[in-house]
């Protein structure tokens, strides 16, 4: 136990009873995300309780932490967000690769690109999802050593491709429309987010040379 005697941007000095000084960085405020300075949740004069981590001998200092007098969070991250769970979260950053999302006041998770959407020629998460949004995801995986919780967005429905081969075995007959056209076939949308390939060699019993000479997009 001590008080509080300074504070700066990253660090609390405390003095503690016996008369030896300690100080709490950054990183052992809080687990909560929202804590980023001391100020945040003292102030000079305040007496507080906190935990011997280390010692730094050449400054004659204690190196003391605030946040681990409580429990850590992530001790019970599987229990509160066990994998396949839906949870609520809040997107807080979108990045090329995909988006971060906030869980509570202590965790924060990753929806990849790779599992916001079925639908191959998705590439732009901002399309999707916008910071402060307020969406529902799956829990896919959780790495406790790592701390790293990954979500998706499109595990909350069906894939469109297991559902169109379960009323479509091989033998079906179906119909779609040309979504573009290559040397080697054309691509036809078969329904929303599922796509298959016509190849050359499969048009007709008559060999046809370019598929854009009998086919048009659309």
């Amino acid at each position: 136990r001590g008080k509080v005697t300074d504070l700066t941007a990253s660090t609390a000095y405390v003095l503690l009873d016996s008369g030896v000084e300690g100080r709490i960085r950054r990183e052992q405020l809080s687990y909560a995300l929202s804590i980023r300075r001391p100020g945040d949740i003292m102030k000079v004069g305040d007496e507080v309780k906190a935990v011997v981590i280390g010692y730094d001998k050449a400054k004659r200092q204690l190196e003391l932490s605030l946040k681990q007098v409580t429990e850590d969070p992530w001790v019970r991250i599987e229990e509160r967000y066990p994998v396949g769970s839906r949870v609520k979260v809040k997107v807080i950053d979108v990045v090329p690769y995909g988006a971060f999302v906030q869980l509570d006041e202590f965790t924060k998770g990753l929806i990849h690109i790779s599992d916001m959407s079925y639908d191959k020629n998705f590439h732009d998460p901002k399309k999707l999802v916008k910071p402060g949004n307020e969406i529902e995801a799956m829990v896919l995986k959780i790495d406790t050593e790592a701390r790293r919780i990954n979500l998706g967005i499109k595990q909350l429905e069906d894939d469109p491709f297991e559902l169109f081969v379960m009323h479509h075995p091989e033998g079906s007959v179906v119909t779609g429309k040309v979504k573009s056209i290559t040397d080697f076939g054309a691509f036809i949308e078969l329904a929303p987010k599922v796509a298959g390939l016509l190849h050359v060699s499969q048009w007709g019993k008559e060999r046809v040379e370019k598929l854009e000479n009998v086919l048009q997009v659309g």
